[in-house]
This record gives structure tokens, sequence and C-alpha cells, in this order.
């Protein structure tokens, strides 16, 4: 593939670039560069995804106008899917061709079975700890614009999530997209064995102040946007998304990249930032550029805001969809 054109900012004071350029391997951070395995034919040898977090039935309910405050909506329709940001970012890689493992929770209800056979279905590798109770449920509308409000409507489960029994390897990834200060566990064990560690913005402003490789999200999740730099020191890189307006990537040299979103003719943007996560983490574990993980990323999230699934659409329409966008 081609170079992907991604532009870069100068550190404030500098003279910013006039044109867009990709960069190579040493201008990105030491975390993300480092030195990949070869590849191996043994399976023991590969490396495994352990992706972290929610995992949850969605029901989604499709409205014919934006909602304001007091008024009545009928909905279109509703329907009820898999979903829960650790099962749609493995879903993603799982397609593109990564080993993958859902670590999580489901409850002991109709829902949890229901969820846990759906997967199974599709060929997932689910270590769901099973808590007496209800299956975490999310009430997902959406607008004619393909925004979407998204209400939980039941405990997410995250406190029970444990890892103890899982055997981590050195070439292992962790992956925890939802960061909660109860995961720091999870977070501390894949450190300890090695692993490649990915958290989500959240832990940007998690008084513990834990560090990984990556930390990537939505800015929704940033209360406070002078944490995206002023906490570089515990992250190897920070990657930011902001919809429309495209992603950033902070480094700790200074600089910031940035990624213009992919043209896209939206329907639902449920699920849209766990394609960009997946598409980010597929590249980065493969030892693309920054640059290159970043616009990956932002095809395979255009393509998710044009299907109604909270999972990502299929991983064999995203490099067409980046070549048509360059």
């Amino acid at each position: 593939m081609r170079p992907v054109p991604t532009q870069e900012r100068a550190a404030e004071g500098e003279q910013a670039p006039g044109s867009y350029q990709e960069l190579t391997s040493p201008t990105i951070s030491a975390a993300l560069q480092a030195e990949r395995p070869e590849p191996s034919e043994d399976p023991s040898q590969l490396t495994t995804i352990f992706v972290v977090g929610g995992v949850a039935v969605d029901i989604v309910t499709t409205l014919p106008r934006a909602v304001r405050p007091g008024m009545f909506v009928q909905a279109t329709s509703t329907i009820e899917r898999v979903g829960g940001c650790a099962v749609n970012i493995a879903s993603g890689l799982t397609d593109a061709g990564c080993p993958c493992v859902i670590v999580g929770c489901a409850g002991t209800d109709a829902r949890g079975d229901w969820l846990r056979a759906e997967l199974s279905d599709k060929g997932m590798d689910a270590r769901l700890r099973s808590v007496s109770g209800p299956t975490p449920l999310s009430l997902i509308m959406v607008e004619p614009s393909g925004e979407r409000t998204i209400v939980g409507l039941t405990e997410d489960l995250f406190s029970h999530i444990d890892m103890a029994s899982i055997n981590l390897r050195q070439h292992d990834a962790v992956v925890l997209p939802q960061w909660r200060p109860g995961l720091a566990h999870c977070l501390e064990q894949a450190k300890a064995a090695g692993c490649r560690t990915v958290v989500g913005l959240r832990a940007l402003q998690d008084p513990a102040s834990p560090s990984a490789d990556l930390a990537i999200g939505s800015i929704a999740e940033v209360a406070d946007r002078s944490t995206l730099t002023s906490q570089l020191h515990r992250f190897g890189a920070v990657v930011v998304t902001d919809g429309a307006r495209g992603s950033e990537a902070h480094l700790p040299d200074g600089r910031t990249l940035v990624q213009p979103a992919v043209a896209a003719s939206p329907v639902d943007a449920t699920g849209a930032g766990d394609a960009y996560l997946a598409g980010f983490v597929h590249q980065w574990m493969s030892g693309a550029s920054l640059p290159q993980a970043m616009a990956v990323a932002a095809a395979w999230g255009a393509l998710a805001t044009e299907s109604h699934t909270s999972v990502p659409p299929p991983w064999s329409g995203v490099l067409p969809r980046l070549d048509a966008a360059e």
C-alpha cells in the first residue's frame, strides 16, 4: 500500500509544515516502534490480543427525528444485537485475522445465554465470567443523522472482571478500552508479563496515574483537554478521535499528527470508535507506522457509521475504502 497522507503539527513555537507527509519510524515514540517478533508457523508463538471490558446486549431503536427534552417520539424499529466495547473491538480484530480473546462478564439470565451462543457461533474466543443477575443491557437511540445516545440499563459488571486464570505471554497485547480504576490489576498483570498495553483515555485522569504503551479513545472521554499532553510522560502516545473532525496522535516529543476524517454517509455511529480502535491496534501490532495506523483506523471508523451494526463492518472493505479516500 502506498504511503498515507497524514498531517504533522509542529510543537508550539515551531513553524508548522506546509504539506501532508507520512512520518517514518524514527519520529514515532520508542514504545510504538519496538521490534516485532518474526512471524512463526507455531500457533503457540502467535501474538494474541486480549480485549478486556464491556460485553452487552444492545437494544437499538431507530428514531424518525432528533429528540428534544419533553417530546414524544415513536421509534421506527427496535432490535436486539450483540454489543459492548470489548465485543465490538475483538470482532473487528478477529475478522482482520488477529488471534483475539474477549475477557469480560455476562449474567446468568436468558440474554447471557443468548450472548454466549452468538459469540460462539461467530467463532469468537470469549472468556466470560458468569455473574449472578442480569447481563449488561444498553439502550441505543439512533437519530436520522446517525448520531446516537447510549443508556446503560443494568450494571456493567466491570468490577467482576478477572484475568488471574489467563496465561499471558510476552508477545501478547492487552487492550483495556474502557478504563476503570478497578481494572488496574489487569493492566499490572499484563505489564508484568511483558505484554503491550493499551488503555482508554479515562486513564489520563486516573489519580493513580497508570502507564501504558498507548492511550486511545474518544474526546468525549476527556474531561480536560490539557491532559492529552500533560500526561504524555505515562504513555508511548495518546490518540484521540473527534468524530467528523478526525483524529490526533500526541507524541512525547511534542509533535501532534492529524488524521482527517474519511468521508462517510452515516446511518448509525454506534461502534465507530470501536472500529477505529480495532483498525489502529491491528496496524500497530502489524508494525505499521503511526500515520498508516491512523489512516486505516479512520477508514474503518467511517465504514462503521454506514451500517446498522454495533460490531465493525467486514475488514475486507477497509483498504478499498482507504484507497478511494486518497
